[in-house]
């Protein structure tokens, strides 16, 4: 099981039931520390995870995005990231959480650090939400900009190798960014409410 992060995962985990009979769980954690949040890091949830359940968790113990690409591809080639890089294109579950645009309300309560120059980039390239803090367009197609080389994360191309990817996201200003996912063809399954499901399939 591959885990990622977001306020909505992070949520989902209350309602998880503990249940011991689970046993050989593999969970693995899909981008490096993304939050100044302590609940909200990757690490810790793929712990609260585990916790419920028995079994193994493979932690990517980076942060999420590098001051150089020259720092992250070296970063990237540490044994144990490479393990967990690998195995992310096997999993038979992934849950991630689908980020909401750049310019909205809550955006900075994950991307803390991003100065408004980059927001701007990021928005002039045309992203309307991220994954494991991959952004991508409305067409679902990967934003190249001058972070694209810095993150700490699997590739959004991995995901379409797993067995079951379940996006998780809802709320205000989560459409674009989820017609975004399926448009990209990076979910099997989505997660969300009615209002998000009835904007989806109108701006559709």
């Amino acid at each position: 099981v591959g885990i990622a992060w977001g306020r909505t995962l992070r949520a989902m985990l209350g309602y998880l039931s503990p249940n011991p009979a689970v046993s050989g769980l593999e969970i693995y954690t899909l981008l490096g520390g993304a939050s100044s949040e302590a609940d909200f890091q990757p690490n810790l949830m793929a712990q609260t995870f585990i916790s419920l359940y028995s079994g193994t968790s493979y932690i990517i113990n980076a942060p999420y995005i590098c001051h150089s690409e020259l720092l992250c591809s070296e970063i990237r080639k540490e044994p144990s990231i490479v393990h967990i890089m690998e195995a992310s294109k096997h999993l038979d579950l992934a849950l991630v959480g689908i980020g909401e645009s750049p310019d909205a309300l809550h955006f900075r309560h994950g991307y803390y650090h991003f100065s408004d120059a980059l927001i701007d980039e990021l928005l002039g390239a045309g992203a309307v939400g991220d994954i494991c803090g991959n952004f991508y367009d409305a067409h679902g197609s990967v934003c190249q900009t001058s972070i694209s080389g810095k993150i700490v994360s699997i590739d959004l191309n991995s995901l379409k190798t797993c067995k079951k990817v379940i996006g998780v996201a809802g709320g205000p200003g989560k459409a674009l960014a989820v017609l975004g996912a399926l448009n990209g063809g990076y979910v099997d399954v989505l997660v969300t409410d009615a209002n998000t499901a009835e904007q989806v399939l109108s701006l559709s």
